[in-house]
């Protein structure tokens, strides 16, 4: 069964707002995904070297 449609109606409904997802870098708009989690809120721990929340 797809997880996808599930998660993106929890998306919509606010209930998750962000993914974090880890795996390879995106290389013409794709990456091999290792793995992914839905938050709430961000900690900004999980953003990638270099890049900050905007305020």
């Amino acid at each position: 069964m797809d997880a996808l449609p599930p998660i993106l109606q929890m998306m919509i409904g606010a209930r998750f707002k962000f993914v974090v997802m880890h795996g390879t870098k995106f290389s013409h708009r794709r990456a091999t995904l290792n793995g992914f989690r839905l938050e709430m809120k961000l900690d900004p721990d999980d953003l990638p070297e270099g890049v900050e929340l905007p305020r």
